[in-house]
């Protein structure tokens, strides 16, 4: 049968009602009911996009015009032109119509299609990663996994006491750990990063520097926001292990909130290095000019005492607001002359920790076991990889990139003369005795020679004893921000000028395409005449000006009239000026 739906709202009284007019086109009314959406508050049905049914409720109009054209996509319903009426084809068993030839239906526009696909997307996401709710339900039986699998890993997890919601979870795997003890230098790279799941959160990291300067990932902690106590269960928690390193251990971190206080108090005496690099964008934020900038690079690079004094004298020479504001800071933390030599890194930034954000860019997104067991899977990898690249190395020789840092020195001191050049160009064997123990093949082996057993997916885990609640979703004051801030000395993002889109020029839209650009029109008074049909004599409109430019006051008006003479048949010359009344 064919209905017709007409007038479905209406405007009645100046107020909207909802309308239940059904019309027969045959002639018979198929309405007994006199209420097609019935209003039953607090009830919300889910509606098929396939099927109209009589005494569908729906949440509010757009819900139903939602609903209308999803099925008007499904069954080639069409609405009427010119007409507030969908003509409905659904119901007959053979379509007579040819309609579109390439089978397009207009009410399928883009964003009806966006939203279809974004929907799928995130049916098919969950079946992939699982559910957001769910994962952190399974947070108990991902540590005891870990556990069984790995032993000697460090996996813990936190959560509140009276609501039993979701506060953080620590992952550490034993073998990173034990590489670093063995291998690494005692170089520790702390940083945060945002997560981009349903619930958001923050992740902190743990990394270290190999023999090649790779990154080592030690660790990693889930939480909720940055702060103290945060920081202090994760360096907490990897404490027991840390310290295990023969040397005394170097912090490198950029002043995260709650950073400084708890590397202070869990590991009293050990060197904490400040990115130079946020050190400098502060320091910009206070005081301007290049000159200042690079005296502060300079010092900071410097290897010797002596030049580090000659740049810090250069900036107290130059500003010694901008002297005494630097000099708060401990040399030992951003200052090279002043570093730890034991730790053999150099290192003035972060940017190892940076890079560690970047390489996890695609699992912070993701529910949290699935974000753990991604992370374990990239240190697999990772750990397999260079496993395999350093067993063609000659045993006991300099890595790759100490050969190649040597090579570049000695270019830059062409007078400087150790041992004769051997065929190779380098006598690298040589150099050797002059490096640390921590550059050569064997300790990159030793460093990734440990491996990390394959983790279960979650049907092999244990079901958990303790039933993990989602975080409450905390919202932050004010109105979020779209863009980041960006600095004064950072390249600004240039606007696109919007041209029209009639004549495709810019300083204007096609609202105000009748005149030029912008500020562009005429300010002055434009001088007008009057020509009389009759008589063709013109008459000028003068405004009187004084000589200061303002206007003269003539009788009530500002406008003096005066003939003036027009070349036209037996016009006469001229009138008398007349003033206005």
């Amino acid at each position: 049968m064919v209905l017709r739906l007409v007038n479905l709202l209406k405007i009645h009284n100046g107020r909207r009602q909802w309308f239940n007019d059904y019309e027969d086109v045959f002639g018979e009314d198929s309405l007994d009911n006199g209420e097609l959406f019935p209003e039953d508050a607090g009830v919300e049905q889910v509606v098929e996009p396939g099927l109209v049914e009589l005494g569908t409720q729906f949440s509010d109009k757009l819900a139903f015009k939602s609903h209308l054209r999803a099925y008007c996509v499904q069954h080639g319903t069409q609405k009427l032109p010119n007409e507030p009426t969908f003509s409905i084809k659904g119901f007959c068993l053979e379509h007579t119509c040819i309609g579109d030839p390439l089978g397009r239906n207009s009410s399928a526009n883009p964003e009806f299609v966006a939203q279809c696909v974004i929907e799928k997307l995130k049916t098919s996401t969950a079946s992939i990663n699982g559910s957001y709710d769910e994962s952190y339900k399974l947070v108990p039986g991902l540590c005891e996994m870990i556990r069984r699998t790995n032993p000697g890993s460090i996996e813990k997890f936190t959560y509140g006491r009276n609501d039993n919601c979701f506060d953080s979870v620590t992952i550490s795997f034993d073998a990173p750990m034990r590489g670093f003890i063995n291998g690494c230098r005692p170089i520790v790279g702390l940083d945060g990063c945002h997560l981009k799941g349903k619930y958001g959160g923050c992740l902190l990291s743990a990394t270290s520097l190999d023999a090649q300067n790779g990154l080592v990932p030690l660790g990693i902690m889930i939480y909720r926001n940055e702060c103290f106590e945060n920081w202090y269960f994760f360096l907490k928690d990897l404490k027991p292990r840390l310290v295990d390193h023969r040397l005394q251990l170097n912090f490198i971190s950029d002043k995260q909130k709650g950073l400084l206080e708890a590397v202070a108090l869990l590991f009293p005496g050990s060197p904490h290095r400040f990115c130079i690099r946020h050190l400098s964008k502060n320091f910009k934020t206070h005081y301007k000019g290049p000159k200042l900038h690079n005296h502060l690079w300079n010092a900071a690079r410097a290897y010797k005492v002596k030049h580090f004094k000659a740049h810090m004298d250069s900036l107290l020479a130059e500003n010694a607001d901008a002297f005494l504001y630097q000099t708060e800071a401990d040399p030992n933390c951003w200052e090279t002359p002043f570093f730890d030599r034991n730790s053999c890194c150099e290192h003035l930034n972060n940017n190892f920790s940076e890079s560690f954000n970047n390489m996890i860019q695609r699992i912070r997104e993701k529910p949290v076991c699935k974000m753990e067991l991604m992370y374990g899977q990239l240190v697999m990898v990772m750990f397999y990889k260079r496993r395999n690249a350093c067993l063609g190395w000659e045993d006991g020789d300099l890595v790759p990139t100490g050969k190649k840092l040597i090579g570049k020195m000695l270019k830059l001191t062409e007078n400087m003369y150790l041992y004769p050049m051997a065929d190779e160009g380098i006598p690298l064997s040589t150099c050797r005795l002059y490096c640390s123990n921590f550059y050569t093949v064997d300790n990159i082996r030793t460093t990734y020679a440990p491996s990390i057993a394959p983790l279960l997916g979650p049907d092999d885990w244990e079901e958990p004893t303790i039933e993990i609640n989602p975080p409450i979703l905390m919202r932050k004051p004010g109105r979020p921000r779209v863009n980041r801030r960006r600095s004064y000395d950072e390249p600004q993002t240039e606007k696109k000028p919007r041209a029209c889109s009639k004549c495709k020029q810019t300083g204007h839209n096609k609202t105000t395409r009748g005149g030029g650009a912008v500020g562009s029109n005429p300010k002055a008074k434009r001088l007008r005449t009057e020509v009389d049909g009759q008589t063709f004599t013109s008459i000028n409109y003068v405004r009187g000006q004084s000589s200061t430019g303002k206007r003269k006051k003539i009788g009530n008006n500002n406008i003096n009239l005066a003939e003036s003479s027009q070349a036209g048949g037996s016009q006469p010359k001229t009138k008398k000026a007349k003033k206005a009344t």
